[in-house]
């Protein structure tokens, strides 16, 4: 085995007494019946990633791969081998400030196997990173997995180092990867590829990582040819990226006449095979540029994309734009509807919005009063979606999305106790326009759980729901919320602390003065 110094120190044992599986003592094997060269472990192999190691090694025949780290809460991972030959295999889930205990199990196909026990020492993942505060947790009933923070720290000059970090149920951090060490530009949106990568965007790059912190694709072309992603990028079925971009040049003019350079209003798709620009969604020649109820009637951030869903039924894009609502457009920029308050919309070209705008209506589609058609009241059973974050497509078709609650009803900042955010569903018939509101969570839990920035909602395999407010007006900064929908029981929260709030206290709340959490989803690393 290699030793590794940078504070990580590898301890080996020759025989393992411990096993994560009840088996059949007399088919445990010595090791090296197996691995006679025995096998090699690097722990943060790529510099950016502590709370990780890489094992390779080379058997004798096939062998099943598997691992357990040890502790309150055991991660495991395993592979089928194909031949006999791994190299660098992922081992994560480590504790921070820990001596780490993994028990490796090596199985041949006739079911004999190895064990043996490595020991690693590690350090923090990073000093800044939040106290977990875990409020509530229902092991049997939450999804399993762990929680994805996209984290990003201040650095009190208007920029942010990105260092998205997973945290299990205790609210013990088991893995971080530490892009700002490699890249000093704000990165967009981690997510999980269908591959198991870990891809994000960072100014005018796409960046591919594995697991483990290695670099594994750029795709810069966007860059190079003056797009600047932003916010969210997502994986297409066929592999190919879509992302929200500003591009360079573009502007638009105001309702007083002037001339406006505009941002967050572009969309692009590449090619992940050639990296190539192959489809632009402009929506300035769709929408109506000078709505700007949230915005202001002289702002060039007139639409402001947030999210972007790919509709695989109609092969469309779903787009949340923070100061305008929900649209829907074709491939080739062709819009289908608008979720959003149906007042002080112009036209485009002298065509109006009347058949796009949906109309909301009741359970027994009954269309609401003009006054909550507009936005100026709600009812009971439906509210709009204020400067809303994270319109994705649930199981069954409908949308949900996290309702920010920012401007609700157009009352600006409003009071403390009219303040709320919420999960929220809905369920659009495309043939009539219509929508309807089928759920909505989150409004009585009131002002502590109020974020009228980022933030995000998710629906999980085994049906369990995420809201997550991710900037809160409190010490607990970023939180999240696993439910039932059926029982609107909480099964996990947590909120996360932010180092800022003591480090810099008297720091302006502006862009790079505040640590910012964008995103908490379930995973499964």
């Amino acid at each position: 085995m290699t030793r590794q110094s940078n504070l990580l120190v590898i301890f080996t044992a020759l025989f393992s007494i411990i096993s994560c599986k009840k088996e059949d003592p007399a088919a445990l094997i010595p090791l090296s019946d197996l691995l006679p060269n025995g096998y090699t472990i690097e722990v943060n192999p790529h510099e950016i990633c502590p709370l990780c190691a890489e094992i390779s090694f080379t058997s004798v025949e096939p062998v099943n791969f598997e691992y357990t780290v040890t502790g309150s809460i055991p991660f495991e991972k395993s592979t089928e081998l194909a031949s006999e030959a791994l190299n660098a295999f992922p081992i994560i889930g480590l504790y921070e400030n820990s001596l780490n205990a993994i028990v490796l199990r090596f199985t041949r196909g006739d079911g004999d196997y190895a064990l043996d026990t490595i020991y690693i020492e590690t350090d923090s993942s990073y000093t800044g990173n939040p106290e977990i505060k875990v409020t509530a947790s229902a092991q049997l009933l939450r999804q399993d997995g762990l929680y994805l923070a996209d984290a990003h720290f201040a650095e009190y000059n208007q920029t942010y180092s990105s260092r998205p970090f997973a945290f299990d149920h205790n609210g013990d951090i088991r893995w971080q990867l530490n892009i700002a060490d490699a890249y000093n530009y704000i990165t967009w949106a981690s997510k999980l590829s269908s591959s198991g990568t870990v891809f994000c965007s960072n100014n005018g790059t796409i960046l591919e990582f594995s697991l483990t912190g290695e670099l594994l694709s750029t795709y810069d072309q966007a860059g190079q040819e003056g797009y600047k992603f932003h916010h969210d990028v997502i994986e297409l079925p066929n592999g190919n990226f879509v992302g929200l971009v500003d591009k360079t040049g573009t502007s638009i003019t105001s309702r007083s006449g002037q001339t406006l350079t505009t941002m967050e209003d572009f969309i692009i798709e590449i090619d992940r095979n050639t990296g190539a620009i192959i489809t632009e969604w402009d929506l300035r020649e769709i929408l109506d540029v000078n709505r700007q109820i949230h915005a202001g009637a002289e702002n060039g951030d007139w639409f402001h994309a947030n999210s972007v869903e790919y509709s695989p039924h109609d092969n469309c894009l779903i787009i949340s734009g923070r100061h305008q609502g929900v649209i829907k457009v074709d491939w080739q920029n062709n819009l289908k509807w608008i979720l959003s308050p149906n007042y002080d919309w112009g036209s485009v070209s002298g065509e109006t919005f009347e058949e796009y705008l949906l109309t909301a209506v009741n359970a027994d589609g009954q269309a609401y009063s003009d006054s909550i058609q507009k936005g100026f009241y709600a009812d009971p059973g439906f509210d709009w979606p204020w400067v809303q974050h994270s319109a994705l497509l649930a199981k069954n078709g409908d949308l949900i999305l996290f309702d920010n609650g920012w401007n609700r009803h157009y009352i600006g900042n409003g009071t403390a106790n009219q303040l709320y955010s919420r999960y929220v569903k809905y369920h659009i018939d495309e043939t009539n326009k219509t929508v309807s509101q089928a759920y909505t969570f989150g409004s009585d839990l009131g002002y502590g759980h109020y974020s009228m920035i980022v933030s995000n909602v998710q629906e999980l395999d085994n049906g369990n729901l995420i809201f997550a407010p991710c900037y809160t007006f409190t010490n607990e900064r970023g939180k999240i919320v696993e439910f039932n929908p059926s029982t609107n029981q909480v099964l996990f929260s947590a909120s996360l602390l932010m180092k800022d709030l003591t480090a810099n206290p008297n720091a302006n709340p502006g862009w790079g003065q505040i640590d910012l959490i964008y995103r908490i989803t379930s995973v499964q690393l």
